[in-house]
Protein backbone atom coordinates (compact mmCIF):
# COMPACT_ATOMS: atom_id res chain seq x y z
CA UNK A 1 0.00 0.00 0.00
CA UNK A 2 2.78 2.41 0.96
CA UNK A 3 4.59 1.69 -2.33
CA UNK A 4 1.39 2.42 -4.31
CA UNK A 5 0.89 5.76 -2.56
CA UNK A 6 4.50 6.78 -3.22
CA UNK A 7 4.12 5.85 -6.91
CA UNK A 8 0.90 7.87 -7.24
CA UNK A 9 2.43 10.92 -5.52
CA UNK A 10 5.54 10.73 -7.72
CA UNK A 11 3.39 10.46 -10.85
CA UNK A 12 1.26 13.44 -9.86
CA UNK A 13 4.38 15.50 -9.10
CA UNK A 14 5.75 14.73 -12.56
CA UNK A 15 2.48 15.63 -14.30
CA UNK A 16 2.20 18.80 -12.21
CA UNK A 17 5.74 19.90 -13.11
CA UNK A 18 5.06 19.27 -16.79
CA UNK A 19 1.92 21.42 -16.67
CA UNK A 20 4.02 24.44 -15.63
CA UNK A 21 6.48 23.95 -18.51
CA UNK A 22 4.84 23.61 -21.93
CA UNK A 23 6.55 20.71 -23.67
CA UNK A 24 4.13 19.60 -26.36
CA UNK A 25 3.54 20.57 -29.96
CA UNK A 26 0.35 22.61 -29.89
CA UNK A 27 -1.84 24.95 -31.90
CA UNK A 28 -0.95 23.67 -35.37
CA UNK A 29 -1.98 26.06 -38.15
CA UNK A 30 -1.75 25.18 -41.84
CA UNK A 31 -0.58 27.96 -44.17
CA UNK A 32 -3.11 29.32 -46.71
CA UNK A 33 -1.30 27.62 -49.61
CA UNK A 34 -1.29 24.31 -47.68
CA UNK A 35 2.48 23.90 -47.89
CA UNK A 36 3.61 24.68 -44.32
CA UNK A 37 2.46 24.17 -40.75
CA UNK A 38 3.15 26.65 -37.94
CA UNK A 39 2.95 25.34 -34.40
CA UNK A 40 3.96 26.03 -30.82
CA UNK A 41 6.58 23.83 -29.14
CA UNK A 42 8.19 24.47 -25.75
CA UNK A 43 6.96 28.06 -25.81
CA UNK A 44 8.31 29.03 -29.24
CA UNK A 45 6.77 29.22 -32.70
CA UNK A 46 8.10 26.83 -35.34
CA UNK A 47 7.13 25.97 -38.90
CA UNK A 48 7.67 22.85 -40.96
CA UNK A 49 6.83 21.65 -44.47
CA UNK A 50 3.62 19.61 -44.63
CA UNK A 51 5.63 16.73 -46.12
CA UNK A 52 7.86 16.64 -43.04
CA UNK A 53 11.48 17.51 -42.53
CA UNK A 54 13.22 19.63 -39.94
CA UNK A 55 11.11 22.30 -38.25
CA UNK A 56 12.47 25.86 -38.31
CA UNK A 57 12.29 27.86 -35.09
CA UNK A 58 10.78 31.31 -35.75
CA UNK A 59 10.87 32.85 -32.26
CA UNK A 60 13.80 32.75 -29.88
CA UNK A 61 12.65 34.82 -26.90
CA UNK A 62 12.79 33.48 -23.34
CA UNK A 63 9.08 34.26 -23.13
CA UNK A 64 6.19 31.95 -23.99
CA UNK A 65 4.83 32.26 -27.55
CA UNK A 66 1.66 30.44 -28.55
CA UNK A 67 -1.32 30.21 -30.92
CA UNK A 68 0.18 31.02 -34.35
CA UNK A 69 -2.27 32.27 -36.99
CA UNK A 70 -1.42 32.77 -40.69
CA UNK A 71 -2.34 35.88 -42.67
CA UNK A 72 -4.43 35.18 -45.81
CA UNK A 73 -1.42 35.73 -48.10
CA UNK A 74 0.84 33.54 -45.91
CA UNK A 75 3.41 36.30 -45.46
CA UNK A 76 2.75 36.96 -41.77
CA UNK A 77 2.05 35.02 -38.60
CA UNK A 78 0.26 36.51 -35.60
CA UNK A 79 0.77 34.92 -32.19
CA UNK A 80 0.37 35.56 -28.47
CA UNK A 81 3.41 36.14 -26.26
CA UNK A 82 3.98 36.92 -22.60
CA UNK A 83 7.13 38.97 -23.27
CA UNK A 84 5.80 41.79 -21.11
CA UNK A 85 4.18 39.73 -18.34
CA UNK A 86 0.82 38.93 -19.92
CA UNK A 87 -0.30 37.58 -23.29
CA UNK A 88 -0.18 40.28 -25.98
CA UNK A 89 -0.61 39.91 -29.73
CA UNK A 90 2.47 40.10 -31.95
CA UNK A 91 2.90 39.74 -35.70
CA UNK A 92 6.02 38.76 -37.65
CA UNK A 93 7.00 37.72 -41.14
CA UNK A 94 6.32 34.03 -41.76
CA UNK A 95 10.05 33.60 -42.37
CA UNK A 96 10.78 34.76 -38.80
CA UNK A 97 12.60 37.85 -37.59
CA UNK A 98 11.58 40.83 -35.49
CA UNK A 99 7.99 40.70 -34.20
CA UNK A 100 5.81 43.80 -33.90
CA UNK A 101 3.66 44.17 -30.76
CA UNK A 102 0.01 44.95 -31.57
CA UNK A 103 -1.73 44.98 -28.17
CA UNK A 104 -0.77 46.62 -24.88
CA UNK A 105 -3.62 45.72 -22.53
CA UNK A 106 -2.87 43.97 -19.24
CA UNK A 107 -5.36 41.17 -19.95
CA UNK A 108 -4.67 38.03 -21.93
CA UNK A 109 -5.17 38.51 -25.67
CA UNK A 110 -5.21 35.53 -28.04
CA UNK A 111 -5.25 35.67 -31.87
CA UNK A 112 -7.89 33.73 -33.81
CA UNK A 113 -7.59 34.91 -37.42
CA UNK A 114 -6.67 37.74 -39.76
CA UNK A 115 -9.27 39.82 -41.52
CA UNK A 116 -9.90 38.83 -45.15
CA UNK A 117 -7.67 41.63 -46.44
CA UNK A 118 -4.89 40.67 -43.97
CA UNK A 119 -4.73 44.16 -42.45
CA UNK A 120 -6.21 43.30 -39.03
CA UNK A 121 -5.84 40.52 -36.49
CA UNK A 122 -9.03 39.19 -34.93
CA UNK A 123 -8.42 38.29 -31.29
CA UNK A 124 -10.11 37.64 -27.98
CA UNK A 125 -9.18 39.25 -24.68
CA UNK A 126 -9.91 38.83 -21.00
CA UNK A 127 -11.11 42.34 -20.15
CA UNK A 128 -13.01 43.08 -16.97
CA UNK A 129 -14.50 46.26 -15.57
CA UNK A 130 -12.69 47.72 -12.56
CA UNK A 131 -13.91 46.32 -9.24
Amino acid sequence: MKKTIITVVASLATVSAMADTPLWMRYAAISPNGEEIAFCYKGDIYKVDVNGGEARRLTTQESYETMPVWSPDGRQIAFASDRFGNLDIFVMQSTGGQAKRLTYYSGAERPWAFSEDGKNVIFSASIFDPA
